[in-house]
């Protein structure tokens, strides 16, 4: 009995070991990124992007209620012809058509916008993790702003500060 016991410990004693040599820590991306400088002039582009497209679009509006407003009157007409009726209808769905499409495009340029503008700024805060982490010896880091933990007790180590330091953030 006592041998068995032995070899039982004698196998376990590596994995025992194993996991106390695992240093695993957490940090929150989100208010390292906030704390940014570039952060504020990325949403300074983005928002000036965004007032641009939102003047075409009031623009695009005024045209389309100006022609639905003329509809309306034709339409109410009854010495105006069909034919010409159904051209401005035809004309009111095209133009439904290209402002849907530029909204369409809008989203689509913001959003590739936003991640050219973040994806420096994220690779910066990524590479000052990574020197945090291989300067302490850390195996796992884990982003605790983007994939919350079920649990993180009172002793979890907070890699937060220490890449905001290496960063020169506040």
């Amino acid at each position: 009995m006592m041998k068995h016991l032995m070899i039982l410990l004698v196998a376990f004693l590596p994995l025992c070991t194993w996991a106390q040599a695992q240093k695993i820590a957490v940090v929150d991306v989100m208010s390292i990124y906030n704390a940014c400088p570039e952060k504020d002039s990325a949403e300074h582009v983005l928002a000036d992007l965004s007032a641009q497209f939102h003047k075409e679009y009031k623009l695009m509006q005024d045209d389309f209620g100006k022609k639905y407003a003329e509809f309306q009157r034709l339409a109410n007409d009854p010495s105006v012809a069909p034919t010409i009726k159904e051209r401005r209808i035809r004309e009111i769905q095209d133009e439904d058509e290209k402002v849907k499409q530029f909204v369409k495009a809008v989203d689509k340029e913001l959003s590739q916008k936003k991640v050219a503008l973040q994806t420096p700024i994220l690779a910066k805060i990524h590479q000052a993790i990574k020197a945090v982490g291989e300067e302490a010896g850390y195996t796992y880091i884990f982003d605790i702003s983007q994939t919350p933990l079920l649990y993180q007790g009172a002793d979890a180590i907070d890699l937060t500060k220490l890449v905001k330091e290496k960063l020169g953030l506040k």
